[in-house]
This record gives structure tokens, C-alpha cells and sequence, in this order.
């Protein structure tokens, strides 16, 4: 994910002395941390809500579409590397749509699943959206620009 994200920098920017091996690096760390600090929040929230199972749930789903984008991102690296720069663009786009209709498909099969199963206030879905989906992406965003 790091590497794809560098790359994206890189490219949007136009700038391809960003792709260093201590730039890579420090991304590696950005994307790590947030990850980490996703997981731990909602860790965080399910000890303050007493919803440990739902949450366990909800961890493990987030650990497959990680892995699940995996499998986006890898040939996507590898077509990266092995097309002209005129097409990185239109690559980058296609991946990144890719991944967005990837989470979006697993993201609602799990919130079906987890609202026919328990009922809970739209409120912790509100706080889960604003939290932990919407901030982060800001956050990097911001980091990077």
C-alpha cells in the first residue's frame, strides 16, 4: 500500500525524485501508524461499548479487505512498472477506482451482516464513518500535500 501510495505522489505531483528509498520508508511508517491506529481505536471503542464480538468481527473483516487490496495493488505495482509514463495515470486512476468499489462491495456485505445481526444505534456507525474512515484519508492527504 505504501508503494502505491508513493507512486501516486510521485506521479500526481510530477515529481519522481520523491521514489527513494528513505521516502518509501517514511510512507511504509505513515501507513503503518495509521493502520495501527485504526485498529486500536476501534479496539479502544468496542472495550468502552462492551462490543467485543462485534468488533472482533469487524477487525477480522478489515484484515481481509487489507489482504484483499493486496491482490489489487500487486499487479497493479507490477503494470506500473512496466508501462510508458504516459500510462501511469490512467493506471493509478483505474486502481484506485478498483480499490474503492473493492471496499465499498465488502464494506456493505459486512454492515447487512452486522445490522440483521445485532441492533445498535446509527449513532456508532456515524461516530465509525467520521472516526475511522473519513479522518484517516484526510490525515494522509494532509501528510502527503
Amino acid at each position: 500500500m505504501a508503494l502505491f501510495v508513493s507512486l501516486f505522489y510521485a506521479y500526481e505531483l510530477n515529481r519522481f525524485d520523491f521514489i527513494t528509498f528513505p521516502n518509501y520508508i517514511k510512507t511504509v511508517g505513515m501507513v503503518g501508524a495509521l493502520f495501527a491506529l485504526k485498529i486500536g481505536f476501534i479496539r479502544f471503542l468496542s472495550f468502552v461499548f462492551e462490543i467485543r464480538k462485534l468488533v472482533k468481527e469487524y477487525v477480522t473483516v478489515l484484515y481481509l479487505i487489507y489482504f484483499n487490496t493486496l491482490f489489487l495493488m500487486l499487479p497493479v505495482l507490477l503494470i506500473l512498472s512496466l508501462v510508458p509514463l504516459s500510462a501511469v495515470g490512467v493506471v493509478l486512476h483505474l486502481a484506485i477506482i478498483g480499490a474503492i468499489l473493492l471496499f465499498l462491495y465488502r464494506f456493505l456485505k459486512t454492515a447487512a451482516h452486522i445490522m440483521s445481526m445485532y441492533k445498535f444505534s446509527i449513532s456508532y456507525l456515524i461516530l465509525y464513518l467520521c472516526c475511522l474512515e473519513i479522518a484517516p484519508i484526510l490525515i494522509l492527504l494532509r501528510l502527503l500535500s
